[in-house]
């Protein structure tokens, strides 16, 4: 290593020196002036400097190259030598290891096994009947509390903003795992590209997607993900919280494990009680926050945060829920009562040039 220093600060000091001579060359025959006019521009002993310093110059170039080629092969011994001492130890901690495999292989499992236990534990819990309940609970739980956290901005409100998020990502959690316990898996099997297998497997998704888009629950996961990348809608969180403080409650009056506490009989007993007695305004309330969201969505349609395809989302989500059993009737009523009291007094007595819009938007609402 001292050696290899010596000789690198020699060419280094040799290089030096060819630069300092050829600078102080060029100065001295730049700043002498002709001694008489017609002259050349060096004097007699300095006119061959231009020829003197391109040699200087390329002795300068080939003292560098040499010292970059000593340098490199320098750098090339060394890292050969360190990829052999890695290649040793690497070679000797391999051996340690294979020995202390073969020592603890009787007493340890292997990691495949170790795996597959896992797997299949995991797969006995989904596969046990109370596993979806239990899921659905844990989901609706979280539905409350972040609705909660985010109409009550305790932790500041980004981390309000972050509640919303959670509270929509938990109600499509839900929603996919009862429609899957409703309706199961698509039918995408054997599906083939001819003509023929083609049409069947369209027949198929029709017949399974027929129940579906009937459903609550994929009105609501189609809402939860329609206002997911817009700007917050506060009213879009009432009827998720609603249904899931009902579904919540339902399980908690399911299991014995709970209904036996002390806080069940003195406080949630009373609870479950009034739920089950205003389930009708309950339903009532939802329909009348689905068509509140929708109109809010129009409002925002005069501010920067408009969006005219989440409108068409809404309306459409609307006419689903007009047309599905399971709220037609409350739907039904809310129109009625908007009907009622604010189209016909107020809209249509003032403004009766509304009056054959409002019947196209109706019929095509109806259709």
């Amino acid at each position: 290593w001292q050696s290899q220093k010596q000789d690198r600060v020699e060419s280094i000091r040799f290089s030096l020196h060819h630069v300092h001579q050829s600078v102080i060359f060029l100065h001295q025959g730049l700043t002498r002036k002709p001694r008489r006019r017609g002259s050349s521009l060096f004097p007699p002993r300095v006119r061959s400097f231009p020829p003197l310093f391109v040699v200087r110059v390329v002795l300068l170039c080939v003292s560098l190259r040499r010292a970059e080629q000593s340098r490199a092969e320098r750098e090339r011994a060394m890292a050969l030598k360190e990829k052999r001492e890695r290649e040793r130890e690497e070679a000797a901690s391999s051996s340690n290891k294979n020995d202390n495999e073969n020592e603890n292989e009787k007493d340890t499992p292997s990691k495949t096994q170790q795996n597959k236990t896992f797997s299949s534990s995991l797969s006995k819990f989904f596969g046990s009947g109370n596993a979806k309940p239990l899921f659905l609970f844990l989901g609706h739980l979280a539905t409350i509390l972040c609705s909660i956290a985010y109409i009550l901005p305790l932790f500041g409100f980004q981390a309000s903003y972050r509640f919303y998020r959670l509270c929509l990502q938990s109600v499509v959690a839900t929603s996919v795992v009862k429609l899957h316990a409703r309706n199961g898996f698509p039918p995408v099997s054997g599906i083939g590209f001819s003509k023929e297998a083609l049409a069947m497997f369209f027949e198929r998704m029709k017949n399974w997607f027929t129940p579906v888009q009937l459903s609550t629950d994929f009105h609501y996961m189609f809402v939860a993900m329609a206002v997911s990348s817009h700007p917050p809608f506060t009213i879009a969180l009432a009827p998720f919280t609603c249904l899931a403080l009902y579904h919540a409650i339902t399980y908690m009056a399911s299991s014995p494990a709970i209904t036996k506490t002390f806080v069940w009989k003195k406080l949630l007993h009373k609870v479950f009680d009034a739920l089950r007695n205003a389930q009708k305004e309950a339903l009532v309330f939802n329909a009348a926050m689905e068509i509140g969201l929708f109109f809010s969505v129009v409002v925002r349609l005069f501010t920067r945060m408009r969006s005219i395809m989440l409108v068409f989302m809404i309306f459409n989500t609307l006419k689903m829920r007009y047309k599905s059993p399971e709220s037609s009737y409350y739907h039904r009523m809310v129109w009625g009562h908007i009907d009622a009291r604010f189209v016909q007094p107020y809209l249509i007595r003032f403004v009766p040039q509304l009056q054959q819009p409002l019947a196209y938007i109706q019929q095509f609402f109806l259709r």
